[in-house]
């Protein structure tokens, strides 16, 4: 959840800097689901939620 925090990185980079595969970072971003959201560019960020968690 950090790097989410500091980049606000789009699917591609979080596959690429996290080395998983598709399915697999699917599979993760589904269990931060209501501490991680997509914004309006495609680019996931913490709901607020997210930032009083970490």
């Amino acid at each position: 959840m950090v790097l989410i925090a500091k980049r606000k990185p789009d699917f591609m980079e979080l596959k690429s800097r996290l080395n998983l595969e598709e399915e697999e970072l699917r599979k993760h971003l589904k269990k931060l689901e209501g501490l991680v959201e997509l914004d309006y560019r495609k680019k996931y960020r913490l709901t607020n939620v997210g930032k009083a968690t970490i």
